[in-house]
Protein backbone atom coordinates (compact mmCIF):
# COMPACT_ATOMS: atom_id res chain seq x y z
CA UNK A 1 0.00 0.00 0.00
CA UNK A 2 1.34 3.36 -0.94
CA UNK A 3 1.41 6.52 0.85
CA UNK A 4 1.67 9.73 0.35
CA UNK A 5 3.55 11.62 2.90
CA UNK A 6 3.73 15.06 1.24
CA UNK A 7 0.06 16.14 1.88
CA UNK A 8 -0.92 16.48 6.04
CA UNK A 9 -1.47 12.94 7.39
CA UNK A 10 -3.12 12.35 10.39
CA UNK A 11 -2.08 9.21 13.34
CA UNK A 12 -4.63 6.26 13.70
CA UNK A 13 -8.06 6.86 15.42
CA UNK A 14 -6.52 4.61 18.22
CA UNK A 15 -4.23 7.18 18.96
CA UNK A 16 -7.67 9.18 20.65
CA UNK A 17 -7.75 6.43 23.40
CA UNK A 18 -3.93 6.32 24.19
CA UNK A 19 -4.06 9.84 24.41
CA UNK A 20 -7.13 9.87 26.74
CA UNK A 21 -4.80 7.17 28.60
CA UNK A 22 -1.57 9.33 29.24
CA UNK A 23 -3.88 12.55 30.06
CA UNK A 24 -6.02 10.37 33.34
CA UNK A 25 -2.55 8.55 34.08
CA UNK A 26 -0.57 11.83 34.58
CA UNK A 27 -3.70 13.27 36.82
CA UNK A 28 -3.34 10.04 38.62
CA UNK A 29 0.16 10.37 39.34
CA UNK A 30 -0.63 13.70 40.36
CA UNK A 31 -3.50 13.06 43.30
CA UNK A 32 -2.85 9.14 44.40
CA UNK A 33 -1.26 10.32 47.31
CA UNK A 34 -4.81 11.81 48.50
CA UNK A 35 -6.82 9.36 46.93
CA UNK A 36 -4.82 6.95 49.53
CA UNK A 37 -5.06 9.25 52.71
CA UNK A 38 -8.71 9.96 52.10
CA UNK A 39 -9.53 5.62 51.58
CA UNK A 40 -7.10 4.55 54.45
CA UNK A 41 -8.05 7.18 57.14
CA UNK A 42 -11.45 5.85 57.22
CA UNK A 43 -13.18 9.36 56.32
CA UNK A 44 -13.94 8.52 52.47
CA UNK A 45 -17.67 8.90 52.98
CA UNK A 46 -17.32 12.76 53.88
CA UNK A 47 -15.16 13.01 50.87
CA UNK A 48 -17.59 10.65 48.21
CA UNK A 49 -19.77 13.65 47.42
CA UNK A 50 -16.76 15.15 45.99
CA UNK A 51 -14.58 12.50 44.92
CA UNK A 52 -17.50 11.01 41.98
CA UNK A 53 -17.77 14.52 40.32
CA UNK A 54 -13.98 15.16 40.35
CA UNK A 55 -13.24 11.75 38.65
CA UNK A 56 -16.55 12.36 36.00
CA UNK A 57 -14.64 15.60 35.46
CA UNK A 58 -11.65 14.32 35.04
CA UNK A 59 -12.63 11.77 32.49
CA UNK A 60 -14.99 14.04 30.31
CA UNK A 61 -12.06 16.25 29.97
CA UNK A 62 -9.14 13.82 28.99
CA UNK A 63 -12.16 12.68 26.61
CA UNK A 64 -12.52 16.08 25.00
CA UNK A 65 -9.01 16.61 24.98
CA UNK A 66 -7.94 13.44 23.23
CA UNK A 67 -10.63 14.17 20.48
CA UNK A 68 -9.12 17.99 19.78
CA UNK A 69 -5.59 17.11 20.11
CA UNK A 70 -6.32 13.99 17.62
CA UNK A 71 -7.60 16.37 14.81
CA UNK A 72 -5.52 19.38 15.47
CA UNK A 73 -2.17 16.78 15.10
CA UNK A 74 -1.05 16.51 11.25
CA UNK A 75 2.82 15.29 9.82
CA UNK A 76 3.95 15.26 6.13
CA UNK A 77 7.28 15.74 4.58
CA UNK A 78 8.06 18.71 2.49
CA UNK A 79 12.01 19.89 1.64
CA UNK A 80 13.62 16.63 2.94
CA UNK A 81 12.16 17.68 6.46
CA UNK A 82 9.37 15.70 8.45
CA UNK A 83 7.19 18.72 9.61
CA UNK A 84 4.86 18.06 12.42
CA UNK A 85 2.00 20.37 13.34
CA UNK A 86 0.05 20.31 16.77
CA UNK A 87 -1.64 22.48 19.59
CA UNK A 88 -4.97 23.06 20.80
CA UNK A 89 -4.45 26.16 22.73
CA UNK A 90 -1.47 27.05 21.19
CA UNK A 91 -0.08 25.75 17.60
CA UNK A 92 3.41 24.46 17.62
CA UNK A 93 5.25 23.53 14.21
CA UNK A 94 8.24 21.20 14.37
CA UNK A 95 10.86 21.14 11.23
CA UNK A 96 13.27 17.78 11.82
CA UNK A 97 15.66 17.65 8.69
CA UNK A 98 16.42 14.16 8.01
CA UNK A 99 19.85 14.83 8.26
CA UNK A 100 19.78 15.49 11.88
CA UNK A 101 17.78 12.24 12.93
CA UNK A 102 19.70 9.94 14.08
CA UNK A 103 17.30 6.41 14.74
CA UNK A 104 14.07 6.15 14.12
CA UNK A 105 12.50 3.75 16.98
CA UNK A 106 9.17 1.78 17.48
CA UNK A 107 7.10 0.77 20.97
CA UNK A 108 4.24 -0.82 21.49
CA UNK A 109 2.48 -1.37 24.72
CA UNK A 110 -0.45 -3.86 24.99
CA UNK A 111 -3.13 -1.20 23.30
CA UNK A 112 -0.58 -0.79 20.50
CA UNK A 113 -0.49 -4.99 20.22
CA UNK A 114 -4.24 -5.57 20.25
CA UNK A 115 -4.96 -2.46 17.89
CA UNK A 116 -1.98 -3.21 15.85
CA UNK A 117 -0.60 -0.12 15.73
CA UNK A 118 3.12 1.69 16.93
CA UNK A 119 4.10 4.35 18.26
CA UNK A 120 7.04 5.89 16.45
CA UNK A 121 9.98 7.53 18.23
CA UNK A 122 12.34 9.75 16.70
CA UNK A 123 15.93 10.82 18.07
CA UNK A 124 17.11 13.51 16.95
CA UNK A 125 20.98 15.40 16.88
CA UNK A 126 19.15 19.25 17.25
CA UNK A 127 20.74 21.72 20.17
CA UNK A 128 17.86 20.39 22.39
CA UNK A 129 18.26 16.94 22.01
CA UNK A 130 14.54 16.70 21.82
CA UNK A 131 13.03 13.39 20.80
CA UNK A 132 9.75 13.33 18.77
CA UNK A 133 6.83 10.47 18.94
CA UNK A 134 4.06 9.85 17.41
CA UNK A 135 1.63 7.74 19.93
CA UNK A 136 -0.22 5.42 17.36
CA UNK A 137 0.11 4.84 13.59
CA UNK A 138 -0.71 1.53 11.71
CA UNK A 139 1.47 -0.69 11.08
CA UNK A 140 1.92 -0.35 7.55
CA UNK A 141 2.19 3.68 7.56
CA UNK A 142 4.74 3.56 10.60
CA UNK A 143 7.11 1.02 8.25
CA UNK A 144 6.35 2.98 5.38
CA UNK A 145 7.17 6.30 7.28
CA UNK A 146 9.90 4.51 8.49
CA UNK A 147 11.82 3.61 5.43
CA UNK A 148 11.04 6.69 4.08
CA UNK A 149 12.80 8.63 6.37
CA UNK A 150 16.20 6.16 6.70
CA UNK A 151 16.01 5.72 2.77
CA UNK A 152 16.18 9.71 2.38
CA UNK A 153 18.83 9.95 4.68
CA UNK A 154 20.95 7.84 3.53
CA UNK A 155 20.66 9.99 -0.34
CA UNK A 156 21.70 12.44 1.69
CA UNK A 157 24.71 11.50 3.08
CA UNK A 158 25.65 10.09 0.13
CA UNK A 159 25.78 13.52 -1.39
CA UNK A 160 27.56 15.20 1.50
CA UNK A 161 30.19 12.78 2.54
CA UNK A 162 29.82 8.87 3.11
CA UNK A 163 32.15 8.50 5.78
CA UNK A 164 31.12 11.58 7.91
CA UNK A 165 27.13 10.18 9.31
CA UNK A 166 26.22 7.21 9.68
CA UNK A 167 24.70 4.84 6.73
CA UNK A 168 21.14 4.13 7.29
CA UNK A 169 19.98 1.15 5.37
CA UNK A 170 16.05 -0.46 4.52
CA UNK A 171 16.53 -3.55 6.74
CA UNK A 172 16.34 -6.50 4.20
CA UNK A 173 15.63 -10.19 5.70
CA UNK A 174 18.22 -11.74 4.25
CA UNK A 175 20.84 -8.98 5.68
CA UNK A 176 19.49 -10.00 9.35
CA UNK A 177 21.90 -12.30 11.61
CA UNK A 178 20.34 -13.57 14.91
CA UNK A 179 22.53 -13.16 17.31
CA UNK A 180 20.60 -13.35 20.81
CA UNK A 181 17.40 -14.81 21.64
CA UNK A 182 16.43 -14.93 25.27
CA UNK A 183 14.11 -18.09 26.35
CA UNK A 184 11.89 -18.40 29.07
CA UNK A 185 15.02 -20.25 31.07
CA UNK A 186 17.30 -17.45 30.11
CA UNK A 187 15.04 -14.60 31.38
CA UNK A 188 14.21 -16.17 34.75
CA UNK A 189 18.13 -16.36 35.23
CA UNK A 190 18.17 -12.69 34.22
CA UNK A 191 15.84 -11.65 36.41
CA UNK A 192 17.10 -14.15 39.32
CA UNK A 193 20.80 -12.06 38.57
CA UNK A 194 19.47 -8.69 38.88
CA UNK A 195 20.39 -5.70 41.29
CA UNK A 196 17.28 -6.66 43.94
CA UNK A 197 18.38 -4.03 46.28
CA UNK A 198 17.22 -1.30 43.44
CA UNK A 199 13.81 -3.16 43.75
CA UNK A 200 14.29 -3.20 47.78
CA UNK A 201 15.26 0.76 47.71
CA UNK A 202 12.24 1.56 46.13
CA UNK A 203 9.50 -0.65 48.33
CA UNK A 204 11.71 1.48 51.15
CA UNK A 205 11.03 4.67 50.37
CA UNK A 206 7.42 3.49 48.89
CA UNK A 207 6.56 2.11 52.50
CA UNK A 208 8.11 5.05 54.76
CA UNK A 209 6.08 7.57 52.45
CA UNK A 210 3.12 5.56 53.11
CA UNK A 211 3.65 5.42 56.85
CA UNK A 212 4.75 8.82 57.33
CA UNK A 213 0.87 9.70 55.24
CA UNK A 214 -0.44 7.58 57.89
CA UNK A 215 1.06 9.09 60.99
CA UNK A 216 -0.90 12.58 59.91
CA UNK A 217 -3.79 11.06 60.02
CA UNK A 218 -3.63 9.59 62.83
CA UNK A 219 -2.73 6.21 62.12
CA UNK A 220 0.59 5.53 64.74
CA UNK A 221 1.78 2.42 62.90
CA UNK A 222 5.43 2.91 64.68
CA UNK A 223 3.56 2.93 67.96
CA UNK A 224 2.36 -0.41 67.17
CA UNK A 225 5.57 -1.67 66.05
CA UNK A 226 7.03 -0.37 69.08
CA UNK A 227 4.87 -2.03 70.89
CA UNK A 228 5.78 -5.41 69.74
CA UNK A 229 9.68 -5.21 70.38
CA UNK A 230 8.62 -3.61 74.05
CA UNK A 231 7.16 -7.23 74.41
CA UNK A 232 10.37 -8.76 74.66
CA UNK A 233 13.76 -8.98 73.58
CA UNK A 234 13.33 -12.40 71.31
CA UNK A 235 9.77 -11.32 70.19
CA UNK A 236 11.31 -8.11 68.81
CA UNK A 237 14.12 -9.89 67.06
CA UNK A 238 12.34 -12.16 65.70
CA UNK A 239 9.37 -9.60 64.34
CA UNK A 240 12.20 -7.69 62.74
CA UNK A 241 13.99 -10.51 61.24
CA UNK A 242 10.71 -11.76 59.74
CA UNK A 243 10.05 -8.13 58.11
CA UNK A 244 13.17 -7.95 56.70
CA UNK A 245 12.69 -11.75 55.37
CA UNK A 246 9.40 -10.57 53.83
CA UNK A 247 11.04 -7.47 52.38
CA UNK A 248 13.77 -8.99 50.45
CA UNK A 249 11.20 -11.76 49.06
CA UNK A 250 9.13 -9.04 47.87
CA UNK A 251 11.67 -6.70 46.08
CA UNK A 252 13.17 -10.18 44.57
CA UNK A 253 9.50 -11.07 43.36
CA UNK A 254 9.23 -7.76 41.57
CA UNK A 255 12.63 -7.48 39.92
CA UNK A 256 12.09 -11.14 38.86
CA UNK A 257 8.66 -9.98 37.17
CA UNK A 258 9.89 -6.64 36.00
CA UNK A 259 12.88 -8.43 33.88
CA UNK A 260 10.67 -11.03 32.64
CA UNK A 261 7.79 -8.41 31.36
CA UNK A 262 10.97 -5.78 30.11
CA UNK A 263 13.01 -8.49 28.47
CA UNK A 264 10.25 -11.11 27.18
CA UNK A 265 11.35 -12.48 24.10
CA UNK A 266 14.12 -10.79 22.96
CA UNK A 267 15.91 -10.54 19.95
CA UNK A 268 18.97 -8.90 19.01
CA UNK A 269 19.86 -8.80 15.57
CA UNK A 270 22.73 -8.14 13.41
CA UNK A 271 21.56 -6.45 9.87
CA UNK A 272 24.31 -4.60 7.77
CA UNK A 273 26.37 -1.80 10.23
CA UNK A 274 24.24 -2.30 12.89
CA UNK A 275 22.19 -3.98 15.85
CA UNK A 276 18.31 -4.08 16.47
CA UNK A 277 17.36 -5.60 19.47
CA UNK A 278 13.49 -6.10 20.02
CA UNK A 279 11.90 -6.78 23.33
CA UNK A 280 8.70 -6.77 25.66
CA UNK A 281 5.62 -8.41 26.73
CA UNK A 282 2.99 -5.60 27.33
CA UNK A 283 5.39 -2.90 25.77
CA UNK A 284 7.16 -3.82 22.90
CA UNK A 285 10.19 -2.06 21.91
CA UNK A 286 12.62 -1.43 18.25
CA UNK A 287 16.17 0.48 19.24
CA UNK A 288 19.15 0.14 17.23
CA UNK A 289 22.79 0.87 17.60
CA UNK A 290 24.64 2.16 13.99
CA UNK A 291 28.45 1.04 14.58
CA UNK A 292 29.62 4.85 14.23
CA UNK A 293 27.15 5.52 16.25
CA UNK A 294 28.62 3.60 19.50
CA UNK A 295 31.09 5.14 21.61
CA UNK A 296 31.50 2.62 24.24
CA UNK A 297 30.99 -0.91 24.76
CA UNK A 298 30.49 -1.86 28.14
CA UNK A 299 29.84 -5.17 29.97
CA UNK A 300 29.49 -6.45 33.76
CA UNK A 301 28.55 -9.56 35.96
CA UNK A 302 28.28 -10.11 39.75
CA UNK A 303 28.16 -13.12 41.79
CA UNK A 304 24.78 -14.80 40.42
CA UNK A 305 25.54 -13.73 36.74
CA UNK A 306 28.89 -15.20 36.98
CA UNK A 307 27.27 -18.41 38.55
CA UNK A 308 24.81 -18.19 35.39
CA UNK A 309 28.00 -17.53 33.26
CA UNK A 310 26.29 -14.28 31.85
CA UNK A 311 27.22 -10.85 31.52
CA UNK A 312 24.83 -7.60 30.93
CA UNK A 313 26.41 -5.51 27.84
CA UNK A 314 25.88 -1.97 26.92
CA UNK A 315 26.46 -0.12 24.01
CA UNK A 316 26.59 3.33 24.69
CA UNK A 317 25.59 6.01 21.64
CA UNK A 318 26.92 9.08 20.58
CA UNK A 319 23.95 11.75 22.35
CA UNK A 320 23.27 15.31 21.77
CA UNK A 321 24.12 17.80 24.68
CA UNK A 322 23.14 15.62 27.41
CA UNK A 323 23.82 11.96 27.58
CA UNK A 324 20.63 9.86 27.81
CA UNK A 325 19.88 6.28 29.19
CA UNK A 326 17.84 6.23 25.79
CA UNK A 327 21.07 6.59 23.95
CA UNK A 328 22.19 3.05 25.26
CA UNK A 329 21.22 0.00 24.30
CA UNK A 330 21.22 -2.78 27.05
CA UNK A 331 21.59 -6.39 26.74
CA UNK A 332 21.36 -9.18 29.34
CA UNK A 333 22.01 -12.39 29.45
CA UNK A 334 25.05 -12.33 26.95
CA UNK A 335 27.43 -15.39 27.04
CA UNK A 336 30.87 -14.83 27.04
CA UNK A 337 30.77 -16.09 23.02
CA UNK A 338 27.93 -13.22 22.51
CA UNK A 339 30.04 -10.62 24.47
CA UNK A 340 33.08 -11.82 21.83
CA UNK A 341 30.85 -11.41 18.86
CA UNK A 342 29.56 -8.10 19.14
CA UNK A 343 32.98 -6.86 20.36
CA UNK A 344 34.43 -8.53 16.47
CA UNK A 345 31.43 -6.64 14.97
CA UNK A 346 31.89 -3.65 16.21
CA UNK A 347 36.03 -3.59 16.38
CA UNK A 348 36.82 -6.06 13.50
CA UNK A 349 38.11 -9.02 15.34
CA UNK A 350 39.37 -7.79 17.98
CA UNK A 351 41.37 -9.97 20.85
CA UNK A 352 40.31 -9.18 24.75
CA UNK A 353 42.58 -11.53 25.30
CA UNK A 354 45.92 -9.75 24.20
CA UNK A 355 45.08 -6.64 26.23
CA UNK A 356 48.34 -5.68 28.93
CA UNK A 357 46.13 -4.61 31.67
CA UNK A 358 47.62 -2.86 34.41
CA UNK A 359 46.79 -1.33 37.97
CA UNK A 360 46.33 1.78 39.58
CA UNK A 361 48.61 2.76 42.45
CA UNK A 362 48.02 1.15 46.35
CA UNK A 363 47.44 4.76 47.21
CA UNK A 364 44.42 4.34 45.61
CA UNK A 365 43.04 1.40 48.23
CA UNK A 366 45.15 3.43 51.27
CA UNK A 367 42.97 6.09 50.59
CA UNK A 368 39.42 4.34 50.13
CA UNK A 369 40.21 2.35 53.76
CA UNK A 370 41.64 5.48 55.76
CA UNK A 371 38.32 7.76 55.00
CA UNK A 372 35.81 4.25 55.01
CA UNK A 373 37.37 3.47 58.49
CA UNK A 374 37.30 7.63 59.45
CA UNK A 375 33.29 7.41 58.67
CA UNK A 376 32.83 4.01 60.10
CA UNK A 377 34.56 4.99 63.38
CA UNK A 378 32.07 7.97 63.86
CA UNK A 379 28.85 5.67 62.91
CA UNK A 380 30.18 3.46 65.42
CA UNK A 381 30.48 6.27 68.21
CA UNK A 382 27.31 7.52 67.43
CA UNK A 383 25.39 4.61 67.48
CA UNK A 384 26.89 3.63 70.65
CA UNK A 385 25.91 6.75 72.45
CA UNK A 386 22.25 6.83 71.40
CA UNK A 387 21.01 2.92 70.56
CA UNK A 388 23.94 0.60 72.19
CA UNK A 389 22.13 -2.14 71.61
CA UNK A 390 22.53 -1.51 67.90
CA UNK A 391 26.27 -0.92 67.33
CA UNK A 392 26.66 -4.29 65.62
CA UNK A 393 24.83 -2.64 62.68
CA UNK A 394 27.70 -0.08 62.14
CA UNK A 395 30.63 -2.36 62.65
CA UNK A 396 28.78 -4.89 59.79
CA UNK A 397 28.68 -1.82 57.80
CA UNK A 398 31.96 -0.41 58.26
CA UNK A 399 34.04 -4.03 57.91
CA UNK A 400 31.90 -4.29 54.56
CA UNK A 401 32.95 -1.05 52.90
CA UNK A 402 36.62 -2.08 53.84
CA UNK A 403 36.35 -5.13 52.27
CA UNK A 404 34.57 -3.29 49.32
CA UNK A 405 37.51 -0.82 49.01
CA UNK A 406 39.87 -3.54 49.01
CA UNK A 407 37.89 -5.12 46.09
CA UNK A 408 37.17 -2.18 43.98
CA UNK A 409 41.64 -1.52 44.26
CA UNK A 410 42.13 -5.31 42.85
CA UNK A 411 39.74 -4.69 40.08
CA UNK A 412 40.66 -1.24 39.22
CA UNK A 413 43.06 -1.78 35.64
CA UNK A 414 43.44 -0.74 32.23
CA UNK A 415 44.91 -0.92 29.01
CA UNK A 416 46.05 0.82 25.93
CA UNK A 417 46.82 -0.58 22.59
CA UNK A 418 46.93 1.55 18.73
CA UNK A 419 43.72 1.40 18.45
CA UNK A 420 41.15 0.88 21.99
CA UNK A 421 41.20 2.00 25.51
CA UNK A 422 40.33 -0.01 28.20
CA UNK A 423 39.14 0.19 31.63
CA UNK A 424 38.12 -2.50 34.59
CA UNK A 425 36.98 -1.73 37.24
CA UNK A 426 33.84 -3.52 39.93
CA UNK A 427 32.93 -4.26 43.45
CA UNK A 428 31.41 -8.14 44.19
CA UNK A 429 31.20 -8.21 39.92
CA UNK A 430 33.55 -7.19 37.28
CA UNK A 431 32.75 -3.86 34.76
CA UNK A 432 34.91 -3.81 31.61
CA UNK A 433 34.43 -0.96 29.36
CA UNK A 434 36.12 -0.58 25.81
CA UNK A 435 36.52 2.29 23.20
CA UNK A 436 38.25 3.21 19.68
CA UNK A 437 41.06 5.91 20.62
CA UNK A 438 39.24 7.76 17.24
CA UNK A 439 36.05 8.12 19.75
CA UNK A 440 37.94 10.41 21.99
CA UNK A 441 36.49 13.76 21.77
CA UNK A 442 38.97 15.46 24.87
CA UNK A 443 41.22 14.21 27.47
CA UNK A 444 42.33 15.68 30.42
CA UNK A 445 45.11 15.70 33.75
CA UNK A 446 43.50 16.02 36.76
CA UNK A 447 45.26 16.06 40.49
CA UNK A 448 43.65 16.43 43.87
CA UNK A 449 45.53 17.42 46.93
CA UNK A 450 46.25 13.44 48.08
CA UNK A 451 47.34 12.70 44.61
CA UNK A 452 49.71 15.72 44.32
CA UNK A 453 51.25 15.02 47.39
CA UNK A 454 52.30 11.27 46.11
CA UNK A 455 53.28 12.19 42.81
CA UNK A 456 50.16 10.84 40.71
CA UNK A 457 47.23 12.02 38.51
CA UNK A 458 44.24 10.82 36.78
CA UNK A 459 43.26 11.02 33.65
CA UNK A 460 39.96 11.54 32.58
CA UNK A 461 38.65 10.55 28.88
CA UNK A 462 35.63 12.33 27.71
CA UNK A 463 33.21 11.06 24.66
CA UNK A 464 30.26 11.74 23.19
CA UNK A 465 28.03 9.14 25.50
CA UNK A 466 30.24 10.02 28.47
CA UNK A 467 33.48 9.59 30.41
CA UNK A 468 35.82 7.55 31.71
CA UNK A 469 38.92 7.77 34.17
CA UNK A 470 41.87 6.14 35.23
CA UNK A 471 42.82 7.16 38.56
CA UNK A 472 45.70 7.44 40.96
CA UNK A 473 48.74 6.51 38.20
CA UNK A 474 52.21 7.91 38.34
CA UNK A 475 52.53 11.34 37.49
CA UNK A 476 55.14 10.62 34.67
CA UNK A 477 52.91 7.63 33.22
CA UNK A 478 49.97 10.04 33.21
CA UNK A 479 51.38 12.65 31.14
CA UNK A 480 52.86 10.17 28.58
CA UNK A 481 49.24 8.47 28.44
CA UNK A 482 47.65 12.05 28.04
CA UNK A 483 49.90 13.23 25.33
CA UNK A 484 49.33 9.83 23.16
CA UNK A 485 45.70 9.74 23.78
CA UNK A 486 45.82 13.67 22.63
CA UNK A 487 48.02 12.62 19.78
CA UNK A 488 45.77 9.41 18.26
CA UNK A 489 43.07 12.35 18.59
CA UNK A 490 44.77 14.59 15.91
CA UNK A 491 46.41 12.11 14.30
CA UNK A 492 43.45 10.06 13.29
CA UNK A 493 41.09 10.53 10.06
CA UNK A 494 38.74 8.26 10.96
CA UNK A 495 34.89 9.95 12.06
CA UNK A 496 33.91 9.57 15.20
CA UNK A 497 30.56 9.42 14.26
Amino acid sequence: MNHDFSVPNRQSIIAIALIIYKTIRVVVRQVWPFIIIVLVGGNASSYSGYLLPIVIGVSLFSMCWAVLSYFKYYFYIKDDELVIEKGVLSKTKLNIPFDRIQSVNFQQNIIHQLTSVKKLEIDTAGSSGSEFSMEALSLEKADALRDLILKRKQELTQVTSLENEEQEVIEAEEDRTLILNLSIEDLIKVGVSQNHFRSAGLIFAGLFYVLSQLSEIGLNVDDRIEGYIKQGILPGIIAIIGIVILFFVISFLITLVRSVLVYYNLNLWRIGDKYKLEKGLFTRKETTAVDQKIQIMEWSDNPLKRLFNYFDVQLKQASSVQVKSAASIVIPGCSPSHVETLQNNWLNDFEYSRLDRQSVSHHFLIRKLFYNSLFGALFIAVVYFFKPQFVLVPIGYTIFKLVASWLQYKKRSFAVTDDVLYIGRGTFGFHHAIMPLFKIQSVSLTQSLYETRRDLASVNVMTASGSMSIPFIPKQLARKLNDYLLFSIESSRKHWM
